[in-house]
């Protein structure tokens, strides 16, 4: 956890989204836990985010698939958006890349590096991976020739940049190579540079991730065993179909819903400039902007504590105010780029190399001179219900068994992409090692035709936050296009400071998908908790109660239960007896076990819930008989005994325990 979120100690109870993880990093926690043969899941981590939560249930569920050889496979969901979608020709979608360019100590051993990128490259097939035609469409084959380090000198960084420049546009999906990896050594001072390239079919953002951390583990570790891969992208495939024709089919009704026309904003944001040139020439340009540390730092840690949002969802909020700022329109279909590989349960991506990427439509609309508050809550609640993380969308537009589903799912409608590829900073681990500031050229084609008039990209990188808005030029009004990019800066800054004040914050319905009670209800129960703070610092869960206590709950309202259902313990303590820290370790026990941190709900909701309270205290009664006999004593606890039954319990307010010394 430390060396993944960069944070010097970690307690035990530390909750690791509040440190700032998100899912890209959930996932490389977990490779490096199988790492070091922990059997760790990332759902494991979502729903035990602490160590101590993790520490007790951490091999008791059942593992997930392993990955076994394969030769063929069909493709991902995103695979064959790209390869099927008809937008490019041939000649374009070649020159479609990731890249990564290392800076290296000046005192590097090639002999070793080259060694360890052999490494890394038996243990991942998608090095030998091609992709072929066939009569019933795209297929991807391993056991091809893998890729090997290359070693080519260097005068200065424009000479990188143009070499490397070539060899964004030496892959070819089907003739091959699909990976490139370069030693530029210097011919006169500087120091070497390690740049490797994969076409964007073979790799994703997580998949860099779990290159470096095995490139790092051959380099440090030479006689370590890598550990072995998960599932390939062709089983994936196959486990993705299976899930679509048996669960994913349920959504069809939502995503239907979800495509719509085209927004209207775009049209008048057009250049004025000769419309024909407009269409036939594509001009791409860039709107970068980078928010300061402490923004960074809030934005990853502290702000997603009021709302119970996270990094992403305070992005797009500050996107969305932004757009509506600008176009003056309250209703947006965004498409969302999620890593895909946490939706599947027991489906084990941790250690999988490939592109997995799911892209979903969302429809957003605005309340009308909504407030920061209501922006947020609107946003994340509207990303909180989607189903299956958007992975249903992309399963059933590859693998509905209707045809006009899949065609009707082809076009999303959506004029603007959002993609937060999370932290890089952790990425790698080498000292002397560093993500180079030296461009690599172009990894697109400057001429692959755009999907969106809009795509927006954050990824944090030392400690800032780097946004940028790619569009075409012939398309956007470059004005219009900085215009967005100024107001989104100042609408993320409002957003973290509205969050960052005392006492704000709330719960939203999807915050607490165990209640069934509507937004008025559920507001009306979180007002109803006394104490300082906002509502998350007073409540920590709200959920219905179960049959059973809505039964006993219904005797207790009625007075018919008198005292049959308090259950009474009595001890007998020997020896030496330490009161305060008797009672320090009572609040220690309510502290761990939510059900007696428990106060209940009833009057103007359709239903009893359950709230779970941040804190708790025991009830606490310490009486001393100094001068009491055995007998007068063992009368006086059978008094205290029947005085304590005959007490009720509030439950509305709490405590629901009462602990009594004499």
């Amino acid at each position: 956890w430390a060396s993944v979120l960069q944070v010097d100690e970690i307690g035990a109870d530390d909750d690791f989204f509040s440190l700032g993880g998100d899912s890209i990093l959930a996932l490389q926690v977990v490779a490096r836990a199988r790492a070091q043969q922990v059997p760790l899941t990332v759902r494991q981590l979502f729903t035990h985010p602490t160590l101590r939560a993790l520490a007790s249930i951490v091999g008791g569920l059942p593992s997930a698939p392993v990955a076994r050889p394969v030769s063929v496979g069909g493709l991902t969901p995103i695979q064959q958006e790209f390869l099927g979608d008809g937008r490019a020709p041939a000649t374009l979608w070649t020159h479609y890349n990731q890249a990564v360019l290392i800076d290296l100590p000046a005192a590097m051993s090639t002999a070793r590096l080259g060694a360890a990128l052999a490494r890394v490259v038996a243990a991942h097939d998608v090095f030998g991976v091609r992709f072929v035609r066939t009569v019933d469409g795209w297929r991807q084959h391993a056991g091809h020739d893998r890729a090997v380090l290359e070693e080519a000198p260097y005068r200065d960084d424009a000479d990188i940049t143009a070499q490397c420049e070539l060899l964004q546009r030496t892959l070819h999906p089907e003739e091959g190579p699909l990976w490139r990896m370069v030693l530029f050594t210097p011919t006169s001072g500087g120091a070497p540079r390690l740049f490797l390239l994969a076409h964007h079919l073979v790799v994703d953002g997580v998949s860099w991730r779990i290159l470096l951390d095995d490139l790092t583990t051959a380099w440090e570790s030479p006689d370590t065993l890598l550990p072995d891969a998960t599932l390939t992208m062709g089983e994936w495939s196959t486990e993705v179909a299976t899930w679509t024709r048996r669960d994913a089919i349920d959504d069809t009704d939502h995503w239907l819903g979800a495509v719509r026309a085209p927004d209207a904003w775009t049209a008048a944001w057009a250049p004025a400039s000769d419309a024909d040139v407009r269409q036939a020439v594509q001009t791409p340009a860039y709107e970068s902007l980078v928010l300061d540390p402490a923004t960074t730092t809030a934005l990853l840690t502290t702000a997603g504590h009021a709302y119970g949002t996270d990094a992403q969802d305070i992005l797009i909020a500050a996107l969305l105010e932004a757009l509506s700022v600008t176009t003056g329109h309250r209703q947006f279909t965004i498409d969302l780029e999620h890593q895909g590989r946490t939706a599947l349960p027991l489906v084990d991506l941790s250690r999988s190399v490939g592109w997995f990427t799911v892209r979903y439509p969302i429809r957003f609309l605005l309340p009308a001179d909504a407030d920061a508050a209501a922006v947020l809550i609107r946003t994340k609640d509207t990303i909180r219900a989607v189903p299956s993380q958007g992975l249903s969308f992309a399963a059933l537009r590859s693998f509905a068994p209707e045809t006009s589903v899949r065609a009707r799912l082809a076009r999303t409608g959506a004029s603007v992409q959002f993609n937060y590829l999370g932290q890089s900073d952790a990425a790698l681990r080498l000292p002397g090692w560093h993500l180079s500031d030296v461009s690599t050229g172009e990894s697109v084609d400057p001429a692959y035709p755009r999907a969106h008039a809009l795509d927006v990209t954050a990824l944090v990188q030392s400690g800032r936050c780097e946004v940028t808005f790619g569009y075409d030029a012939g398309r956007l009004d470059t004005h219009r296009v900085a215009q967005l990019a100024h107001a989104f800066a100042a609408s993320v800054n409002a957003l973290v400071a509205h969050v960052s004040r005392p006492g704000v914050g709330a719960f939203t319905v999807s915050d607490v998908p165990a209640c069934r009670l509507d937004a008025e209800a559920l507001a009306r129960v979180v007002a109803s908790v006394p104490g300082d703070g906002s509502p998350r610092d007073r409540i920590e869960d709200i959920y219905d109660c179960t049959p059973l206590q809505e039964g006993l709950l219904y005797h207790h309202l009625r007075g018919a239960d008198g005292d049959a259902y308090h259950e009474q313990w009595v001890f007998t303590l020997d020896g030496a007896f330490d009161a305060m820290a008797f009672r320090a370790a009572w609040d220690i026990v309510i502290a761990r076990h939510a059900a007696l941190r428990t106060v209940f709900r009833w009057r103007d909701v359709a239903h009893a819930v359950q709230l779970v309270l941040r804190h708790g205290r025991v009830q606490w009664t310490h009486v001393s008989h100094p001068h009491a006999d055995e007998a007068a004593l063992a009368d006086l606890v059978q008094a205290a005994m029947q005085h304590d039954r005959a007490q009720p319990f509030d439950l509305a307010a709490g405590p629901v325990q009462r602990v009594h010394v004499l």
